[in-house]
């Protein structure tokens, strides 16, 4: 290349210190009279410097947002659109907003090669071309062949330093010549240069693209004033594969500058670009997909509090149209106090960062649905204020829940309390607490600790092991205890809890506590019954008074001991499975009368046991009613009376001989007595009447004695039972 010839090259670098652009300055060869190398912090410092002294390039050292980058590079080009401005960055994404206002050339710095190096080639490239541009521009003259061999030469150099693929066309959109990008041998379709001259553009371009070109070219030739335009079209590679390109394209004109005769173009890759809009695109639309999605209502409001996004769920929440909604102010959706509130939440959050606050949502019909809002600051790259972003949601639910936790609050018997999981904070308990601990809520409140210390000290060790356990496993929390009252009463109690996660953390325990005493205390009395049934020295049993057969519900071990049956043998039909060949059939028949006629009823029976040897059983049978004074069960009891039975016969026997033994005596007194008494008749004397007073007194003392004998006869005794009760007492036995 040939160097340069008047002077030092100058060049300004604007923005921080740089030693690579340092290096890369000094090392330019076509600085053959040196560099000068001069530095500002900003763009305003670098337009004064333009306007003092003559530069030959500007280096724009990037360290801000693609937007402050933009606004640079655009100031610069609004004074000196002709001076090379050289971009060096450590983002790829800034090389396209760079090169769409006018930079001239992107630097990106890699660590995987020599930039300095590569620095200084491209700061050869522009520097050369800018400085052949003046001299042709001083001249004013055509030139010599000779010097044209040489432009020609330096401009083909120049070209082949260019990161870009630069062609003409004629006016047919065949390729005239074709100049790959850096230090490529093939084009981007990946043909060699002399494949595609000759060929129509359509070779390589996209269809779909093609009418776009043409409309480029017939605007380059009808509007005198167009010098560039640009469009983007996508490449046919060698691999099937089509590769998206910026192409800025300009006339060829004929020496006198009038007539177009072709076209150059140059071709920046804007695949990198087009990839990051493409997954831009697709994370927007998905973005905007979930926010749709979800049951929450997602907002953005800017500075001055207007609405300028939202989702499907704030559309439907609020009733509105999308129309109706762009633009509306924040405030509109609320009334009275909860506007004031609203607008003291969206100022927190500007000063903040970050608000919550509930209010009801005013829709368009006028209606309100109670909402809970979070919103949070948002900033630019930059850190400008943009707005507040939040999501609502519709509390009604809770709200309801609420209610319904005061009504339970209100009239619910339970203790229901509220925790921290290490139990040092009790942050709410109902007022049943008073009734069952006997101690104020207040006292609760203030002194934690007090809950288990009024807990029956022979039920606090295990309690206090068990809430240890519950900050482990607060669900699997389920004891029984007793709490002492101050006065000393004991109330029994069923604790129960259940745990509130956070984010998957545990922030609180919530329990509930009843008064179990009387249940307590009623199951204390029927384990008590039961052992007495269970322990009773008579059999005894439950019987299904709905069931003709009376069968046999329930038996205690006595029984069985008295029958040698298990009641499951006995269940259906037992008298059936006691009775034997001499059972009176009286007594069985008095016991299923009694049955029949919902009655108590007693016998004494002749039963067997299991192994045919007989007993007697004295069976009493009692109804038992329900609370509506329904017969539903008869309770059994059964005494083995065996002995008694036994030795009331052996009496009966005895006094029966004894009886009949007097009786005979009888005969005698009665007789000798109806002898005097007729000789008395006959005769008429005195001691024959005297004898028959004798004999009479002797028969009423034998009669006495025979009564007094009867008295001790069971049989008797039954007898005069039945007539007075009505009883039967007959015994087939």
């Amino acid at each position: 290349m040939a160097a340069r010839s008047v002077g030092p090259v100058a060049v300004l670098r604007v923005g921080r210190e740089s030693d690579l652009v340092r290096n890369a300055v000094a090392a330019l060869e076509s600085a053959s009279e040196g560099t000068e190398l001069r530095g500002v912090e900003t763009v305003e410092r670098a337009l004064d410097r333009l306007s003092e002294q003559r530069y030959d390039c500007l280096v724009l050292c990037h360290e801000e947002s693609e937007t402050a980058l933009a606004d640079a590079v655009g100031a610069l080009r609004s004074r000196w659109a002709s001076l090379p401005v050289v971009v060096v960055t450590d983002d790829p994404g800034a090389t396209d907003a760079a090169l769409s206002v006018g930079a001239t050339e992107v630097f990106v710095t890699a660590e995987e090669r020599d930039d300095r190096a590569a620095l200084t080639r491209r700061l050869e490239t522009v520097v050369s071309a800018h400085t052949w541009d003046d001299e042709r521009e001083g001249d004013g003259a055509t030139a010599e062949p000779s010097d044209r061999a040489e432009e020609i030469e330096r401009l083909r150099t120049v070209l082949e330093a260019l990161p870009n693929e630069v062609y003409t066309l004629d006016m047919d959109g065949r390729f005239r010549s074709i100049v790959p990008a850096g230090d490529h041998e093939t084009t981007v379709s990946g043909y060699e240069p002399s494949e595609l001259v000759g060929e129509h553009v359509s070779t390589v371009m996209a269809d779909a693209d093609l009418a776009t070109g043409r409309d480029a070219v017939r605007e380059l030739v009808e509007d005198d004033g167009t010098e560039r335009v640009s469009f983007e079209a996508y490449f046919r590679t060698d691999d099937g594969e089509q590769a998206p390109h910026v192409v800025h394209v300009a006339p060829l004109r004929e020496s006198d500058g009038d007539r177009v005769t072709g076209t150059v173009g140059v071709l920046c890759d804007v695949s990198e670009r087009v990839e990051r809009e493409r997954r831009l695109r697709e994370k927007s639309e998905f973005v905007e997909l979930t926010l749709d999605t979800i049951d929450d209502a997602f907002y953005l409001i800017d500075e001055h509090g207007e609405l300028v996004r939202w989702n499907e769920t704030f559309r439907v929440v609020t009733g509105y149209s999308d129309a109706e909604l762009d633009g509306m102010d924040a405030l509109e959706f609320f009334e009275g106090t909860d506007r004031d509130r609203v607008a003291d939440a969206i100022a927190r959050t500007l000063e903040t960062g970050i608000a919550r606050v509930e209010a009801d949502f005013v829709r368009a019909d006028g209606s309100t649905v109670p909402f809970e809002f979070t919103g949070a600051r948002l900033t630019d790259d930059d850190g400008d204020l943009r707005g507040v972003v939040g999501v609502g949601r519709d509390i009604s639910g809770r709200r309801e829940r609420e209610q319904k936790f005061k009504q339970i609050r209100k009239h619910t018997s339970d203790v229901i309390w509220m925790s921290s999981p290490e139990k040092d904070v009790i942050s709410f308990v109902s007022e049943a607490y008073e009734d069952i601990w006997g101690r104020s809520t207040e006292s609760l409140l203030a002194a934690p600790e007090s809950f288990v210390e009024a807990v029956h000290p022979d039920d606090r060790d295990r309690v206090e092991a068990a809430l240890a356990e519950q900050r482990r496993d607060p669900d699997s929390y389920n004891e029984t205890y007793r709490v002492v009252q101050p006065d000393g009463e004991v109330r029994w109690v069923r604790d129960r809890a259940s745990a509130v996660y956070d984010d998957g953390e545990l922030t609180r325990i919530v329990g509930v506590a009843s008064d179990i005493t009387e249940r307590t205390e009623r199951e204390r009395e029927l384990q008590l019954k039961n052992r007495v049934i269970e322990e009773a020295p008579v059999g005894i049993t439950i019987h299904d008074a709905t069931d003709p057969r009376g069968t046999l519900t329930y038996a205690n071990d006595r029984l069985s001991a008295l029958t040698g049956y298990e009641a499951s043998t006995l269940r259906d039909g037992w008298l059936s499975v006691l009775r034997g060949s001499e059972t009176g059939p009286r007594q069985l028949a008095t016991l299923e009368r009694g049955m029949r006629d919902r009655e108590p009823t007693t016998a004494v029976v002749l039963l067997y046991h299991r192994d045919g040897t007989p007993f007697w059983s004295r069976t009493s049978l009692a109804p038992v009613e329900d609370d509506d004074g329904t017969v539903t069960h008869f309770v059994g009891f059964h005494q083995d009376v065996t002995e008694s039975k036994e030795h009331e016969q052996r009496v009966e026997r005895r006094l029966d001989e004894f009886s009949d033994l007097l009786a005979e005596e009888l005969k005698t007194p009665v007789e000798r007595a109806l002898e005097e008494f007729d000789r008395a008749q006959a005769d008429g004397t005195d001691d024959a009447i005297g004898a028959a007073e004798e004999w009479v007194e002797q028969l009423s003392r034998l009669i006495d004695d025979l009564a007094a004998i009867h008295s001790f006869s069971v049989k008797s005794r039954e007898t005069a039972a039945a007539m007075t009760t009505g009883t039967d007492t007959h015994d087939d036995q």
